[in-house]
């Protein structure tokens, strides 16, 4: 059995107007290097991508926070999904903390870990 590998990618836009999400350079302190910067009470758009387009996703996890994976096209190399990620209730980070926030995606595939800084 020939083991293929799976490729993906998540990006965030901050909803209503699609705005850039920042991330911070941190240098090595909390760990990672890097930070994104999110707001809590706020709405962002999740657009994954994965290729092969043979893997179903329905599900994601941000936090703990579980939303729906919508569809939005597939084709053999392929397949983008869109969620909405709201981080209403989501503790507020201190300044000089990064909280780590695990990812999960579900469906045929099960993938976790990534940090996240939260304003």
């Amino acid at each position: 059995m020939a083991l293929e590998l799976v490729k993906i990618r998540i990006s965030l836009k901050m909803l209503p107007n699609n705005s850039a999400v920042y991330f911070k350079s941190d240098g090595a302190r909390f760990g990672q290097t890097r930070t994104i910067k999110l707001l809590t009470g706020s709405k962002y758009k999740i657009e994954v991508v994965v290729k092969p387009g043979d893997v179903e996703a329905t599900t994601m996890s941000v936090g703990g926070v579980q939303f729906p994976l919508e569809q939005q096209s597939r084709d053999p190399q392929c397949v983008v999904y869109t969620g909405v990620y709201d981080t209403e209730g989501v503790t507020h980070t201190k300044s000089g903390d990064r909280q780590a926030v695990q990812i999960s995606i579900q469906g045929k595939l099960s993938l976790t870990g990534i940090c996240f800084g939260f304003l």
